[in-house]
């Protein structure tokens, strides 16, 4: 998230980060960009918040001056116009769970900022420069989560081709080892000495499937495997992507310190044995 708002507010920095063809469809322009972090409790409230970000806050007093009342999605849409304009959202759930316990007529204050935030999303839809990116919700605020969800559900359901999720990071692919490499390891072997390894760990394999304890795979496709995990063993990855099945686990974080753990006892170790890193290590 911080890298796309700096991208947005920045075109400077988009033509050494953005891949070619991402780069190439942009017109260089620069976006407005509002946060609303929900460890925050602004008397202008969530909506009040953004709308001063983008420069309308006046726009939006009538909807907290004498009280809490949530912006209509045409209202929203005046409040961004048509600047191109992106506005994310974090930890949401903390700022619901304040919101559940400020009492309002016969509900209380989370009942406006669901219609709040669902207008604002419905009106994002209509609006063909803005672009609202609501940040990771933490199994730890299960009821607030199934507020904020309940929205986007329904915001989805009504424009699935606008709204998708975005995982940064999954565990369960061959990225998570990208990340590992870079920030764990300050050079790698060469190319050709990391081929030797994946030939002969392939070679290892073939010959436990020749005597019928495995099923059989192509040489190059184990060797693949190597190179893409490389210098972790490719089973490392089954284990790491248990992590995502711990909602207090911070995944990306959680899996570096893990592996440094591991790097660390491979590299103390007395004799220089290991080709791959395994678990095991």
């Amino acid at each position: 998230m911080t890298a796309l708002g700096f991208l947005a507010k920045n075109p400077l920095l988009r033509a050494s980060l953005l891949p070619k063809d991402v780069f190439n469809r942009l017109d260089g322009s620069t976006a407005r960009v509002a946060i609303f972090d929900g460890r925050e409790s602004p008397d202008q409230y969530l909506w009040g918040a953004i709308a001063e970000q983008l420069g309308a806050g006046e726009l939006a007093k009538p909807f907290w001056q004498n009280g809490p009342k949530a912006p209509g999605k045409e209202h929203w849409k005046t409040i961004i116009g048509d600047e191109p304009t992106l506005i994310l959202f974090d930890e949401l759930p903390p700022y619901f769970l304040e919101a559940k316990t400020i009492t309002l007529g016969q509900g209380s204050l989370v009942d406006v900022l669901t219609r709040a935030l669902g207008n604002l999303f419905a009106a994002a839809l209509e609006l063909p420069r803005c672009c609202v990116v609501l940040a990771n919700l933490a199994d730890s605020y299960q009821d607030q989560v199934k507020e904020v969800r309940k929205i986007v559900a329904d915001v989805q359901r009504e424009a699935s081709r606008q709204a998708r999720v975005i995982t940064p990071v999954s565990l369960e692919g061959s990225e998570i080892y990208a990340i590992l490499r870079k920030r764990l390891f300050a050079e790698l072997p060469s190319e050709e000495e990391i081929d030797e390894v994946a030939i002969a760990y392939a070679e290892q394999i073939k010959l436990a499937e020749d005597s019928g304890y495995l099923t059989a795979r192509s040489l190059e496709q184990v060797a693949d495997e190597i190179r893409e995990t490389y210098p972790f063993h490719p089973s490392f990855k089954h284990l790491v992507a248990l992590f995502k099945d711990n909602p207090n686990f911070r995944e990306t974080r959680g899996s570096l310190q893990f592996a440094a753990r591991v790097v660390r006892s491979v590299w103390q170790r007395s004799h220089n044995d290991v080709y791959l890193i395994g678990t095991q290590h």
